[in-house]
């Protein structure tokens, strides 16, 4: 491939998962299948990634080849206290700024996954005079509720030539000059078998004659796990609810503690799942038969967020369920997409009973239209 891009984001690869460095789930399958995408359209891509260990050692710098594209990664020490945080970002970010400042030329095509540590690198990369490309997931100012960090995204992220979105309703936050953009709502093909690997896990018996729900993705209860799991005070005997996702240690207790208080006021069987990544995550979800995103449309961020899990459980072939974000509401696979009004655990069990009676989708296909839209969209997008 003579063609190629840079893309910089946090990202690591199976071959390196000894070193633990971060690579969410949520954000990697978006970012493997743009990678996948890119390919397709004859494009090499070099990931510049920085991702930082989460081991107590350090690790080196290296490069890794990824079938036709590249990883690079940078020096890394482990992180602890505040003075071990900022060595390792002295040592990281001077990494960076040296492979930008010898790798990447003027006029070429970079990628640039949007987070508020590494915003200095938009700054740095249009004085090189590339052709940037901001991929913006959200405003994490808006997440935080700190109205001076949004002040300072949006101010960085206009410096970009480019824009992808995962919603349309960003384009009119971030894009104040009109300039080219494109919307990916997330990884329009099951690609989990392909890029991760996963160790056998404890299987989990799915009785077919039980209604099985799940919530899959960060536990963090803004993004309303706990009020999924709450639903089942409100479901009988013919429903199971599933949680299966990745958190902090405290976000997993508080999990637990829910489901052990319900599990003695309802009928409706409750049980944290683990993690689940690559062929496990993919058969995990075939048993499925609805798959639940939870989002309190009252709070800001949500107006502008859209849960890549949504397009998890399409590519499946499994229902959705969604709260009514407009994010969502106004998306293009919204007539796949089951709404349930309000915000309340009784709201969701009743939202899951609604979907219950509907007929099957096929959602399959309706990201086929997705995919090959957005193939032209992204070749006309970096040609433009």
């Amino acid at each position: 491939m003579s063609k190629q891009i840079y893309y910089i984001t946090s990202f690591d690869i199976e071959a390196n998962k000894d070193e633990n460095r971060v690579n969410i789930l949520s954000s990697a399958n978006k970012i493997n299948y743009i990678v996948y995408v890119l390919n397709q359209l004859g494009y090499k891509v070099n990931i510049v990634s920085t991702s930082h260990t989460l081991n107590k050692r350090c690790y080196s710098g290296k490069l890794w080849s990824w079938g036709n594209n590249t990883v690079k990664l940078f020096p890394t020490t482990w992180r602890g206290g505040r003075l071990l945080k900022l060595l390792n970002i002295m040592v990281m970010n001077t990494a960076i700024v040296y492979y930008i400042l010898t790798h990447i030329k003027a006029k070429d095509t970079v990628i640039v996954y949007h987070s508020y540590g590494t915003m200095w690198i938009n700054l740095l990369l249009r004085l090189k005079g590339v052709c940037l490309i901001n991929e913006c997931e959200e405003i994490y100012g808006d997440i935080f509720g700190k109205k001076w960090l949004s002040k300072i995204e949006r101010w960085i992220l206009r410096y970009g030539n480019k824009y992808i979105y995962p919603t349309k309703l960003l384009n009119s936050v971030v894009n104040k000059k009109n300039k080219p953009y494109l919307v990916i709502h997330g990884s329009y093909k099951d690609l989990g078998t392909k890029y991760f690997s996963d160790c056998s896990k404890e299987p989990i018996v799915f009785d077919p004659s039980l209604y099985h729900v799940a919530y899959t993705g960060i536990l963090d209860p803004k993004k309303g796990c706990l009020d999924v799991i709450k639903a089942a005070a409100f479901l009988d005997e013919e429903y199971y609810i599933h949680i299966l996702g990745f958190g902090s240690k405290g976000e997993i207790n508080q999990v637990y503690e829910e489901i052990n208080k319900l599990k003695s006021h309802t009928k409706c069987k409750i049980s944290f799942d683990g993690v689940r990544r690559g062929r496990e995550y993919t058969n995990y979800l075939s048993h499925i038969n609805l798959g639940v995103c939870t989002l309190n449309p009252e709070l800001q961020f949500t107006m502008t967020q859209f849960p890549s899990k949504i397009i998890s459980y399409m590519a499946v072939g499994i229902p959705v369920l969604c709260s009514e974000a407009k994010a969502i509401k106004e998306c293009e696979v919204s007539d796949a997409i089951t709404f349930y009004s309000g915000n309340t655990p009784q709201d969701i069990a009743n939202g899951i009973k609604t979907a219950r009676t509907k007929g099957k989708i096929d959602t399959i296909h309706i990201l086929e239209d997705c995919d090959n839209r957005l193939k032209r969209e992204l070749k006309e997008l970096i040609c433009s």
